[in-house]
């Protein structure tokens, strides 16, 4: 069973995922902070997908 557990994404990370839907980032990092999800970094592709994560 799941639930909610009332942590929303900031305004940042928001943007970062509305940002990242042209294919310019590879992976997004999230973290809690004060129980809120905020950006912490991104990467963009070097190459392709096996190798980036390799």
């Amino acid at each position: 069973m799941s639930h909610q557990t009332g942590i929303i994404a900031n305004e940042e990370l928001r943007e970062a995922f509305a940002s990242s839907k042209d294919g310019s980032v590879r992976v997004i990092k999230i973290s809690i902070d004060k129980e809120e999800l905020v950006f912490a970094e991104s990467a963009s592709p070097m190459d392709n997908w096996i190798d980036d994560i390799l």
